[in-house]
């Protein structure tokens, strides 16, 4: 006879938030303006941790914190909880209590394993009993969206692996949708605009109030993140306040901006923002999700101003979708993106890019990555992304500190099948499996951070004799035997 499983021994003391806890921060739900409950915190490391970055948060938990309040909150984590309940029926009236209390989001998260995890353990119900008299039921990614759905009968979005995000409130599941597809104009453009100062001729007749270089700074980047001149509603209220005291209307404002650098810059995140658009359609009618009431007011508005109409915003979608299921269009995006820099081309078979350049690509690309993303999560917390341009994969590789190895080693590999919605992780820590990723320039942009430095280093290694980098490269031990590194 199995002995009581003792559920509580599966917590952790953490030193930093655990996982659903920083996608909640990284899609911007930690802002400190809405309320957040911890279900099963467990031993409060977490709620901690919010507290002390000013997070109104609170937990409970059976073992650690049960005379604490279930009280409703905007954003309700349950962590990691449902994979120790043995028991399927309290599983899952958990995950639905959890999502009754949430009133924008729930995340919800646990344990995906593979088949040899149940080596570990002895079998019980659907799970394992492990050797400290815990419980585990380990998920497949597909297995976990799935069963979510089943219990909470609303959809479930991957945001990583083995954590997902189920939305209460559809206007704001619309909002984090659209903010996915979205390109994040970096500083470095926004620099531009005052590094391309054009010569002004003085107008005769009155004296023109010049534009102080932060309200420059701050309406341009408003332009360039939407892709068209502002209204004065798209502006926050104090930066709106400033403009009026400067220059009395938002359009002398704006013309003043334009006469400081140059409008291509518009032109190009005009192009961007309607790609965007287009991406975040097309990846909700794969998504099934087309009903408009839930769509933002101001995406809408955006929508008519970059297409005219909806519908017309929606059949293009619809052909931009259609299009990512032909090889024939990716192959021709993939030749596009590689011939702006954007990654490295291996023959016809396939392209790896960095993972920052995602949102760089031509549209179809973010779509085909969109769909990885509904099995996935986001992508882009890899360091290298490979589309795989005729067997409808796309490969998610981890490596070690990409930026600070000249040839980093490789950690864990994530093959995600589209044609027949499945995942497969390959972990690359033990010794036989080990690997580096050689000329790793060939992934960057000329315009990143170390670029010029690494392509340098990479012509040096072409050109040792000895040294055959074709297809994977030489397994690490033989690799350094040739080159020593400083």
């Amino acid at each position: 006879m199995l002995p009581p499983v003792q559920r509580h021994r599966t917590a952790i003391n953490r030193s930093g938030l655990s996982r659903p806890f920083q996608y909640l921060a990284r899609h911007g739900f930690l802002d400190g303006g809405r309320r957040v409950l911890d279900y099963g915190c467990g031993r409060g490391g977490d709620l901690e941790l919010l507290r002390t970055n000013n997070i109104q948060a609170e937990g409970w938990d059976p073992h650690y914190a049960p005379d604490q309040p279930l009280a409703p909150a905007d954003v309700v984590n349950l962590g990691f909880v449902i994979n120790v309940v043995e028991d399927p029926q309290e599983r899952g009236e958990a995950l639905s209590r959890a999502f009754g209390l949430a009133g924008t989001v729930l995340a919800v998260s646990a344990m995906l394993g593979r088949d040899s995890f149940f080596d570990a353990g002895r079998s019980f119900e659907d799970g394992i009993i492990t050797s400290r008299d815990t419980f585990q039921k380990y998920y497949t990614q597909t297995e976990l969206k799935d069963y979510i759905e089943s219990v909470l009968q609303a959809e479930a979005i991957a945001v990583g692996p083995g954590v997902f995000f189920v939305f209460k409130d559809k206007g704001a599941e619309q909002r984090f949708l659209l903010r996915r597809q979205e390109r994040v104009w970096s500083g470095s453009a926004v620099a531009h605009l005052l590094t391309c100062r054009r010569e002004i001729t003085p107008r005769t007749g009155r004296t023109a109030r010049i534009l102080p270089d932060e309200l420059i700074e701050a309406l341009g980047a408003r332009a360039l993140s939407l892709g068209r001149e502002p209204r004065t509603d798209d502006l926050p209220e104090e930066l709106l306040q400033a403009v009026v005291r400067e220059t009395r209307t938002l359009g002398r404002a704006m013309r003043q901006v334009w006469e400081r650098f140059d409008p291509v810059l518009l032109e190009q995140a005009a192009t961007s923002r309607a790609d965007g658009l287009l991406v975040y359609l097309a990846l909700n009618i794969f998504n099934k999700r087309q009903d408009q009431k839930t769509m933002p007011e101001q995406t809408r508005r955006d929508i008519r101003y970059f297409f005219r109409t909806i519908k017309a915003a929606q059949e293009a979608a619809l052909a931009l979708l259609f299009s990512a299921g032909r090889p024939e269009n990716i192959l021709d995006a993939c030749r596009q993106a590689a011939s702006d820099g954007l990654g490295w081309m291996d023959g016809e078979h396939s392209l790896t890019i960095h993972s920052s350049l995602l949102d760089r690509l031509p549209a179809v690309l973010r779509v085909y990555a969109g769909c990885a993303s509904r099995l996935f999560g986001d992508v882009t917390i890899a360091d290298l992304l490979k589309f795989h341009i005729h067997s409808g994969k796309f490969t998610l590789l981890m490596v070690d500190d990409f930026f600070g190895r000249p040839v980093p080693e490789l950690k864990c590999r994530v093959k995600i099948k589209l044609r027949t919605q499945d995942i497969d992780i390959f972990e690359h820590t033990d010794e036989q499996y080990r690997s580096l990723v050689y000329l790793k320039s060939r992934f960057m942009h000329p315009d990143m951070d170390g670029y010029e430095e690494q392509k340098a280093f990479d012509d040096r290694l072409r050109a040792m004799p000895g040294l055959d980098l074709s297809r994977y490269g030489p397994k690490p031990e033989e690799f350094w035997r040739v080159v020593h590194l400083p």
